[in-house]
Parts: C-alpha cells; sequence; structure tokens
C-alpha cells in the first residue's frame, strides 16, 4: 500500500512539474527524493542483513538514483520568460 501511495506521489510530482515549474515545486521534489532515499539506505541495510546481495544492489541503485534526483531538482530554478 504504501508504495502504491509513494508511486502515486511520484506522479503526481512530475505532473506538476510539467505544468507548473516553479521553484516550489522543485524544491517538494528533492524533498520527497530525499525522503525515499533515505527509506532506501534501509532498505539497502534490510537486504544485506538478511544475505541479499542482489536486491540490495537494487535498493542501492535506487538510493543513488532518488540522491542525484535531488541534487538535480534542487539546482532547478524558474524558467525565464521569453521576451522579458
Amino acid at each position: 500500500m504504501l508504495g502504491a501511495v509513494a508511486v502515486a506521489l511520484s506522479l503526481a510530482l512530475a505532473l506538476l512539474v510539467l505544468a507548473r515549474p516553479r521553484r516550489a515545486v522543485f524544491l517538494a521534489v528533492a524533498g520527497f527524493a530525499v525522503l525515499f532515499a533515505a527509506f532506501d539506505g534501509v532498505e539497502v541495510v534490510h537486504q544485506i542483513d538478511n544475505s541479499r546481495p542482489g536486491i540490495a544492489t537494487i535498493a542501492a541503485a535506487l538510493l543513488l538514483i532518488h540522491v542525484a534526483a535531488a541534487l538535480l531538482s534542487a539546482q532547478r530554478k524558474e524558467p525565464s520568460v521569453l521576451g522579458a
């Protein structure tokens, strides 16, 4: 259930970025990406404790993707208005 909520929230944020590329939206995306990265880190440790290196590797890859998304989102600015 929690996974479905995370997917729905991610899709909603992606649509919001497309519809309203504002600094606040980018910061919200960065915040959620950091939150998801934290959960991924917990999952990496959990899978290593359970001797599942393959799943731990996938969780680590997702952690890196979420960290990259957070960094990129935090650096984004509102698009400038053409002709202004």
